[in-house]
């Protein structure tokens, strides 16, 4: 999504720190939400092996890699990603 400057960002509106939303740079949802230190449990240390970091994204998906094999061996809803798994590009 794009602010009011233009810049795209990636926003945690249940997390008080992510409502402003983070700029994007490469890298993982996960290395966006721990950047403003939101917590997300990623037991795997982003190895895409636990599962726990399973997010729900409600737009800007188009903007997200493919999902990995490691996604496809969970049973994740359509809207679900492995936030250490789903890169910006």
């Amino acid at each position: 999504m794009t602010d009011e400057f233009g810049a795209h960002r990636m926003y945690f509106p249940q997390y008080r720190r992510g409502r402003a939303g983070v700029e994007l740079f490469e890298g993982t949802i996960l290395d966006h939400a721990r950047k403003p230190g939101i917590a997300i449990n990623a037991e795997c240390n982003g190895a895409g092996t636990c599962g726990k970091c399973v997010v729900r994204v409600e737009r800007g998906a188009d903007a997200l890699s493919p999902r990995t094999a490691a996604e496809e061996s969970f049973d994740l809803g359509d809207s679900e990603r492995l936030a250490c798994q789903a890169r910006v590009v």
